[in-house]
């Protein structure tokens, strides 16, 4: 998720792991526990997408690595405090900073990879937005309270407790959505007559309430939105041509592999001249009022060759949003109180 929830939930833990015997240091660390994972993009180059791809959320998000690397930062604050606490409470609290990091990311669809180094698979529920408001804003507002009081007042550890139970009650909330709208998904392509291979839902950004869903078969791709809100049961799918060859048969097939592999099977492919646009839309689509691969799925790759004759991947960002980031809202908005999309 976003750094401020992961700061958040680092200092929390840290809190309730360590509190009582360090006072707010172990918030202070817990929170810096849970933003180290993150950093791996440091490393990795802007111009190189490819590398984004297969380096975030890799060995940094990883359980095996953190619980090493626990012990090394765990040593480092033992030294720093004198021996002050003991090793296992430093290393606790490290552990405990670092690792649900990564498990709070695999709620998402972004997909992280836990079992590394023995496995590349991508965790996900695809269960909470990468930003959502109603899990972040509470939580952080009291673990504030509960730091307000000092360490050996109980109301430290009420209020920090109760920001724990509170935000974890909201992802298992959001599971259970996630389950509810996995089978009105299914419902409405069976009734539809669309038969696909597989399918998938997930939360639109910075909610809960307005889900999307992309079902896929050898030939076409569908995506449409379902809000919990919205009167009409049918669901309007939006039909792709998925254009495999184009991918499967390419000069740089070697280089469109990580494409794949990231995309976990939702993706779609058009030849544009001598570029192929490849669409990755395992996250859905960005605007719910247009129905063109350029224009409602705004991040999408691009396969090309390069002024050296040499293939290469670019990733198309939007140069800005239609209207505004206040009009992309309103839409959004209107959406999740179950408004219908104009006809494209």
């Amino acid at each position: 998720m976003d750094s401020l929830s992961q700061i958040v939930l680092g200092a929390a833990v840290g809190q309730a792991i360590a509190g009582k015997k360090m006072g707010k240091k172990a918030a202070l660390w817990g929170a810096i526990a849970g933003t180290i994972p993150d950093l791996d993009i440091l490393f990795i180059p802007k111009s190189d997408p490819l590398g984004y791809l297969l380096i975030h959320r890799s060995y940094s998000h990883a359980f095996l690595p953190l619980i090493m690397a626990a012990f090394l930062f765990a040593w480092i604050t033992f030294v720093v405090y004198r021996k002050k606490h003991s090793y296992k409470d430093w290393y606790l609290l490290w552990l405990g900073g670092l690792i649900t990091h990564p498990m709070l990311d695999s709620l998402t669809t972004y997909g992280t990879r836990l079992f590394l180094p023995f496995t590349d698979y991508l965790v996900s529920t695809h269960s909470i937005s990468i930003i959502d408001p109603l899990y972040t804003i509470p939580f952080l507002v009291l673990v504030v309270i509960g730091l307000c009081y000092k360490k050996d007042n109980p109301k430290s550890q009420f209020w920090n407790t109760l920001a724990l139970v509170i935000s974890t009650g909201y992802l298992v909330f959001a599971l259970g959505v996630k389950v509810y709208v996995d089978g009105i998904f299914s419902k409405q392509l069976k009734e539809q007559g669309i038969v696909v291979d597989k399918n998938m839902t997930g939360p639109t950004i910075l909610n809960t309430m307005l889900w999307f869903g992309v079902a896929t078969n050898q030939d076409s791709i569908y995506t449409g939105e379902y809000s919990l809100l919205q009167s009409d049961p049918n669901i309007k799918f939006v039909r792709y041509a998925r254009n495999l060859p184009l991918v499967e048969n390419h000069p740089a097939a070697d280089k469109i592999k990580p494409l794949k592999w990231f995309s976990t099977g939702y993706y779609f492919a058009e030849n544009n001249k001598d570029t192929i646009n490849f669409y990755n839309i395992k996250f859905g689509r960005m605007d719910y009022e247009k129905t063109k691969p350029v224009e409602t799925f705004l991040f999408y790759y691009k396969v090309y060759k390069d002024a050296n004759g040499a293939w290469t991947v670019g990733v198309k960002e939007p140069d800005g949003i239609e209207g505004g980031l206040s009009n992309a809202l309103k839409k959004l908005w209107a959406r999740i109180l179950g408004k219908t999309v104009p006809e494209q």
